[in-house]
């Protein structure tokens, strides 16, 4: 060492206390310096983790993104394929004879629907003049015209309590009812 490496670095302040020599201010300065890069490492590596971390979370954002884009694609296709089924669908429904009429059947009911009966069956359908399961009153009438209007009007609260039957069926049942002079 040499000689001014002895002499005081402060020499401002003539205090005991406040002095110190060259070696403990190198000691100082290389303990510093290894304070520093010990905590430079320490926040290389949080700095790194924190990039890491950064990068996945930006694939998966682009990943996502892109899988968005596929699902909006997806779903304007099928909107389009709505779409044209519909018209499909709509035009035929304007080419059929059938459905010319309202939308509503004659009771409100939307096309389509059907009333479901006793144990979730649809109305019985029966064929020819089989027995109904209700009573047809019968007309044994006269030249009495007030008794066969009483009757039909019995017909007519029947038939409205059982709108599944066609018209000409309606007329073949009341008709097998007829008895005695009426049938003449």
């Amino acid at each position: 060492m040499s000689a001014s490496d002895h002499k005081l670095v402060n020499q401002e302040n003539k205090d005991s206390a406040d002095i110190i020599t060259w070696r403990e201010f190198e000691a100082l300065r290389n303990e510093m310096r290894r304070e520093f890069r010990a905590q430079d490492d320490v926040l290389n590596e949080k700095v790194e983790a924190i990039n890491q971390n950064l990068d996945t979370t930006n694939t998966t954002v682009t990943t996502m993104a892109d899988q968005v884009m596929d699902i909006q694609r997806s779903l304007a296709d099928m909107r389009l394929a709505i779409e044209n089924l519909t018209a499909q669908q709509q035009q035929d429904d304007d080419e059929d004879p059938e459905l010319q009429d309202d939308a509503h059947n004659a009771r409100g009911a939307p096309r389509g629907w059907a009333p479901l009966g006793r144990n979730g069956r649809g109305p019985d359908e029966e064929d020819g003049l089989g027995k109904p399961k209700f009573s047809i009153p019968k007309f044994e009438g006269g030249a009495d015209v007030e008794e066969y209007l009483t009757w039909e009007l019995k017909i007519e609260k029947l038939w409205n309590l059982h709108p599944y039957y066609t018209e000409d069926r309606k007329i073949k049942l009341a008709s097998s009812e007829f008895d005695g002079y009426a049938l003449r």
